[in-house]
């Protein structure tokens, strides 16, 4: 549960940050910069709110590996 635990947050984080950040590559080197033209419709708050329930469903999945 552990494993489970860590994916599901590591996805919520990458459903949230995905939208505000933008990946360039540059010679062999990546570098994240943020989206200047960033607006917010239905479809970020719907993967916003997905990434949250991811986050919690990890941290709550963590915890009862700990616990048990």
């Amino acid at each position: 549960m552990l494993y489970i635990g860590v994916i599901f947050i590591l996805l919520g984080l990458y459903c949230i940050l995905g939208e505000l950040f933008d990946i360039n590559i540059l010679m062999r080197e990546k570098t994240l910069v943020r989206r200047e033209q960033f607006i917010i419709d239905e479809y970020y708050k719907l993967k916003f709110i997905l990434g949250i329930f991811a986050i919690t469903v990890g941290i709550f999945s963590i915890v009862n590996y700990l616990i048990y």
